[in-house]
């Protein structure tokens, strides 16, 4: 019992995360466990530890007497996982430089047209995805697992705090612009270049982001909390 117990909580916390990633849950939202409970099919006792779990994790924060909560952003914190991300890239694209093959090439070309094609149809959720895929790639060629994990995790965090609505097909041609130049970078075997593309284009996220954030707060100035869990009162 104890075992499919598990399993159900892990189903649980998989399910809670990909709502979030896809905006079903949106940032302040709160999660009640009877109509997350009611949405799964499963009963409260996963749910409740899908939510431990997941604020373990970041995903979830939690507020006593209040309950749980999709987090919002600050500041301080896109600026820390912007921060996080370009680290880990500029370590990764060098070492992709130093392993890449022909095949390798051809793998992130494929994703570059995967991404076009998104672009073409004004698709943003899937603009996201193959940008994701296109890093995780490089950090894949680099040849270290636990780096892939890592920015995994960030992306994660990034893609659960940005809106949908902010994405556009124009913005996204500048992007794959952005990509396709750390490509050429890769391709020529430049280290310099491609650590240049890859500052450029992760602070170009980060300013995105906190633009985005700008926007939110003049249209909720009065948030009820903030993602460092100090609690905001209302007026």
């Amino acid at each position: 019992m104890k075992s499919k117990d598990r399993d159900l909580t892990g189903e649980a916390c998989h399910d809670i995360k990909q709502m979030i990633l896809r905006y079903d849950l949106r940032p302040g939202q709160k999660l009640e466990h009877q109509a997350l409970s009611d949405r799964l099919g499963v009963s409260r006792t996963p749910v409740r530890e899908a939510l431990g779990r997941l604020t373990e994790e970041g995903f979830v924060v939690r507020f006593p007497h209040r309950g749980y909560f999709v987090p919002e952003i600050t500041e301080d914190e896109a600026r820390e996982l912007f921060e996080l991300r370009e680290c880990l890239e500029l370590h990764s694209v060098e070492r992709a430089i130093r392993n890449s093959t022909a095949g390798d090439l051809r793998e992130l070309r494929a994703i570059l047209g995967s991404y076009k094609e998104a672009i073409a149809k004004g698709v943003s959720r899937r603009m996201f995805l193959v940008d994701e895929n296109f890093h995780l790639k490089i950090a894949e060629i680099g040849g270290g697992p636990a780096l892939k994990r890592m920015l995994t995790t960030i992306f994660e965090k990034i893609i659960m705090k940005r809106t949908m609505e902010g994405i556009s097909p124009l913005s996204g041609l500048e992007s794959y612009r952005r990509h396709l130049r750390i490509f050429k970078a890769i391709q020529n075997r430049d280290v310099r270049e491609a650590r240049e593309q890859i500052r450029e284009h992760a602070q170009a996220g980060r300013e995105a982001v906190l633009q985005q954030i700008a926007q939110r707060r003049q249209l909720r100035p009065l948030s009820a909390y903030t993602a460092g869990g100090r609690r905001v009162a209302r007026r």
